[in-house]
């Protein structure tokens, strides 16, 4: 994601930091950032630029911590939740976010946005349905979906991922 955003390197001002560096030194080794340069004041990671330029989506407002049992890891969303949808290139793109949800206690509509317009309705059960949506997303942009319930609807069990159609 950092070299989608244009982000050449990450430093680190060592004194300044206190006890997140430990934390965020762990974080960039397991992104895969080497230090190329490092001494007692500074630490410098170079970021690559990927082998192949892909969409990415993260989570926004309106999303729980994760959860988990044995076989899956979940979130719940409140009243309303935001996905991000990054495209990376120089013209729009198609992107199909796939969608695994389920509802808490009764068959409730999900209303999907993209940047504000509706672009579609889903009916979630507690069958847990693999919904896939696609849309355009402008190039070297962030487009949102905006996943809101009625008013009187309570949260649903959500995960899922992006990827280019």
């Amino acid at each position: 994601m950092l070299a989608a955003l244009d982000i050449k390197y990450v430093m680190f001002h060592r004194r300044s930091m206190g006890s997140s560096l430990p934390v965020l030194t762990a974080l960039v080794a397991t992104m895969g950032l080497t230090p190329h340069y490092s001494d007692e004041l500074i630490t410098i990671y170079p970021v690559p630029e990927p082998a192949l330029q892909r969409p990415l989506v993260y989570l926004g407002v309106g999303w729980g911590e994760i959860e988990a049992n044995e076989t899956q890891r979940w979130r719940w969303m409140g009243s309303s939740a935001e996905v991000y949808l990054w495209n990376p290139h120089s013209t729009p793109i198609p992107i199909t976010l796939d969608l695994d949800a389920e509802s808490y206690r009764q068959t409730r509509p999900l209303t999907l946005q993209l940047d504000g317009v509706p672009i579609g309705e889903i009916s979630i059960g507690r069958a847990a349905p693999r919904v896939a949506y696609t849309c355009c997303c402008r190039p070297a942009s962030m487009c949102y979906t905006w996943l809101p319930l009625p008013k009187q609807q309570t949260a649903r069990k959500a995960a899922g991922s992006a990827s280019p159609s």
